[in-house]
């Protein structure tokens, strides 16, 4: 039986999901995907990242990131990586597959324009304070009241809370609840969602080998990966359509939702791992966690010995300062060159779905330079009191707010008190309206209410809403 592959023509499918036709809606020189891009960084999902836990909690600290800057960033690299591997893309099809789509305007740029939109959306779902606000989600359906709120749904429904994901709060963001005077949603290109899907699978998978998965211990996760999904139950049939649209491989063998990725997704995720590793150990520097000549060190490594000679001499903070912004923007630039590489020797596996591993990781050299970085920031970063302490924090306003709201839509819990009108009024202060018209168990749609709204929060709002439930704080007293 021949191989399955993709086809470039229906990868870049610009066609809106959910769309309706507006009046004097026209391009105005924009391409889909640039419009795309530009409905994201307007949207209020996209804006509230600016108070969102990247590393570091939120500081009076211009040098640190936060999720909003992290995002505009990854953009700039995913831009950059698609307009590169668009240049050879379009001279390898430019005569068969991408012919007409050439002759209709598409460049290089239109590449740049699709990764640059996914990239600058990748983070968009992620809940307040970072990673930890993500556990502390999941960890709360493993309580008591959580297992008792999970009883009348289904198993596919549960191990979408059980294992709740920011992927998947993204992509329901992008195609359902981020909404515009009468459009249920942004309705960005099939093309866009797509790339923008990182783990192109619903959460539950039944043929866990084929999944490479192992049994589960716990709640914390021992290879994150296999954990991974990218849309919830709710979802699925949107994400279906931007499968059957863009040409994605169906992997299941058994019924379950599950596609290889968009090839495109793969410099998503390169894009986000350059930030992520470059970007948090400047942020060290910058808090005074890692000294300057560690960082240096670990810079030149990866961008070049050769840059170590145009350094500045000199040992003041803003000459020290510099002088890592330099080798950042060198070190950046050489993984940009690794990651184009790796996609273009790997083009034909990424089309047939062969391929699913790490841009980065297929230069060994480099690979084991970004573990040597990743290690650093793990001594000396991601254990600092400072990043614990906001984790911590997190957990306990995280799981004061799911048992105070999740109470609030489910009358059939023990810990509603009918007498006590508590839950009613929690109720009120949720925005929107009651899930109507959608084949899933009603509290499961409640929770997705819920978790919408806890997921859209700041950190700072998170905060302030927790005390003022708790009575720590009230509007107009000190």
């Amino acid at each position: 039986m021949p191989c399955q592959t993709m086809r470039w023509d229906q990868l870049l499918c610009d066609e809106r999901q959910g769309h309706e036709q507006h009046p004097g809606e026209g391009q105005r020189n924009r391409n889909q995907f640039e419009r795309d891009f530009d409905r994201i960084i307007f949207s209020e999902a996209f804006r509230r990242l600016k108070d969102k836990t990247q590393v570091f909690p939120v500081t009076d600290n211009d040098h640190v990131h936060n999720r909003l800057t992290h995002s505009l960033e990854v953009s700039c690299i995913g831009r950059s990586l698609g307009r590169l591997v668009g240049v050879k893309i379009i001279e390898k099809y430019k005569d068969t597959v991408l012919k007409k789509l050439i002759e209709e305007g598409l460049n290089e740029a239109s590449f740049g324009a699709l990764v640059q939109a996914a990239c600058l959306a990748h983070d968009i779902g992620n809940p307040p304070f970072g990673h930890s606000g993500e556990n502390a989600i999941q960890s709360w359906f493993y309580s008591e009241l959580g297992q008792q709120h999970l009883k009348a749904m289904s198993d596919g429904e549960k191990e979408d809370l059980e294992w709740f994901e920011g992927n998947a709060q993204g992509f329901r963001i992008l195609t359902r609840s981020e909404r515009q005077c009468g459009r249920k949603s942004l309705q960005l290109t099939f093309g866009t969602l797509a790339t923008f899907t990182k783990y192109p699978r619903e959460s539950l998978i039944n043929d866990k080998k084929s999944l490479k998965a192992k049994e589960r211990e716990s709640v914390k996760y021992n290879n994150h990966e296999l954990n991974k999904y990218g849309f919830f139950q709710s979802e699925k049939e949107v994400f279906e359509e931007v499968a059957r649209k863009t040409g994605l491989i169906s992997l299941s063998s058994d019924g379950s939702a599950w596609w290889c990725r968009h090839p495109l997704a793969f410099l998503v995720e390169a894009a986000d791992d350059i930030c992520y590793r470059i970007m948090d150990l400047e942020d060290g520097f910058n808090m005074g966690y890692i000294d300057y000549q560690t960082t240096k060190r670990l810079l030149i490594d990866v961008a070049g010995e050769e840059y170590g000679n145009d350094l500045i001499d000199g040992n003041s903070l803003s000459e020290n300062r510099e002088n890592i912004r330099f080798l950042r923007g060198k070190a950046i630039n050489k993984l940009i060159d690794i990651a184009e590489k790796a996609f273009n020797d790997n083009e034909e596996g990424l089309l047939t779905g062969e391929f699913d591993e790490s841009l980065l990781d297929q230069n060994k050299e480099i690979k084991d330079k970004i573990k040597n970085i990743k290690n650093e920031i793990k001594d000396k970063v991601y254990s600092c009191q400072e990043v614990l302490s906001i984790e911590i924090a997190g957990y306990n306003v995280i799981s004061t707010l799911m048992e105070e709201f999740i109470s609030s839509v489910n009358n059939e819990l023990p810990i509603r008190d009918q007498r006590n009108k508590k839950s009613a009024k929690v109720k009120q202060i949720l925005p929107g309206k009651a899930p109507k018209g959608q084949r899933c168990n009603v509290n499961y749609l409640n929770t997705l209410r819920v978790l919408d709204y806890l997921s859209g929060m700041t950190d700072s709002y998170a905060v302030t809403l927790f005390r003022q439930i708790q009575g720590i704080s009230l509007s107009g007293n000190r």
